[in-house]
């Protein structure tokens, strides 16, 4: 996603999981995305960002989700299963 736009930090938020990218950055905005999996809320991730998203970026950002949905969720049962 780096390659796309410049963010600060990164976190996602599951139910069961939290995860952060670069802690401790400031940022002017924080944009949010909803990941849903099969329909259901599955999880939140959050970019820290100076530059606001453009909406070409925003398309490339929810393709990337798209295809970041099913290796996210196997890692989360990973970690459930742990």
């Amino acid at each position: 996603m780096a390659k796309h736009f410049d963010f600060t930090c990164v976190y996602f938020k599951h139910p069961d999981i939290d995860a952060t990218v670069r802690e401790n950055q400031q940022a002017k905005a924080e944009p949010q995305f909803e990941f849903k999996l099969n329909g259901r809320f599955f999880g939140l991730i959050t970019y820290a960002v100076n530059i606001p998203i453009s909406m070409a970026n925003d398309k490339v950002l929810t393709e990337l989700h798209e295809l970041l949905i099913n290796p996210l969720n196997n890692a989360v049962q990973y970690h459930q299963a742990k």
